[in-house]
């Protein structure tokens, strides 16, 4: 199973998947992976642990295990031609969770 990255919630493949070997919340996956992480009220990615979506607030509280399958999902925050334009630049979900561009 493992820690799935989308680029959205449309049909796709994951940008990236990550193992995990030990049991840990949302939050602190997001810390120890995630270079510059800091927690916000409405961040730019939603997360679904075994296909049950993780409210923001409970990411400190939500535990998964190595077994469990984790999505994380890019969102469409604001509105307009502008997400498009950010959302298929090269290099900008690279940015978002602070690692090698994946494009």
């Amino acid at each position: 199973m493992g820690v799935n990255v989308y680029p959205s919630k449309l049909d796709g493949l994951p940008l990236e998947t990550h193992t995990t070997t030990a049991r840990m919340t949302v939050n602190e996956w997001m810390v120890a992976t995630v270079k510059g992480y800091e927690r916000q009220d409405s961040p730019p990615v939603s997360v679904h642990i075994n296909g049950e979506y993780i409210k923001p607030d409970m990411w400190g509280a939500a535990e998964f295990s190595p077994g469990d399958c984790v999505d994380i999902y890019v969102e469409a925050k604001g509105s307009g031609g502008g997400f498009l334009a950010k959302i298929f630049r090269p290099g900008p979900l690279a940015k978002l969770f602070g690692i090698g561009n994946p494009f």
